[in-house]
């Protein structure tokens, strides 16, 4: 996952958690402690904590819309020496599909894990023209912007 995914799902992971946490601070204040402070600031607590954690839900969706919709920008790149890990569609029910050749009208988008000079492993989109071009295993240059595959060019044995 990208530094951007990971902010973004880690925002929104707090968000959630701390309303997780105001329901169950919500149930506990609910059974009778006699040590526990007055209901009335329990209350104004646990509504202070679930408007907290809705404003940082909120910021983690407003991060993830810009993530989503700013994830094809930047600068056209070429990258010597990337090996195609795997290469993989996905259909209109959500699933995973490795050998789709022929069913690209069924299929919503197309995708190839690659491994980078660097060792790291980062998943591309790409369109249908490419996709039946990359062979599992192949090592070449890969031309990106974002997270689009824009082309690839396989090395000579």
């Amino acid at each position: 996952m990208r530094r951007k995914e990971q902010f973004v799902s880690t925002v929104l992971l707090l968000g959630a958690g701390l309303w997780v946490a105001t329901g169950i601070m919500l149930v506990d204040s609910l059974s009778p402690h006699p040590y526990r402070i007055n209901r009335y600031h329990r209350l104004m607590l646990i509504g202070n904590l679930f408007m907290i954690g809705a404003f940082i839900f909120g910021i983690g969706i407003f991060c993830l819309a810009v993530v989503y919709l700013t994830r094809r920008w930047g600068q056209k790149c070429s990258i010597e020496g990337v090996v195609v890990i795997s290469r993989f569609a996905i259909n209109s029910e959500g699933q995973i599909c490795f050998d789709c050749d022929g069913l690209e009208t069924l299929m919503q988008g197309f995708y190839a894990h690659l491994q980078l000079p660097d060792g790291s492993v980062e998943e591309y989109e790409c369109t249908y023209s490419l996709y039946r071009r990359l062979k599992e295993g192949a090592k070449g240059k890969a031309v990106c912007q974002g997270n689009q595959l824009l082309a690839f060019y396989e090395e000579p044995c």
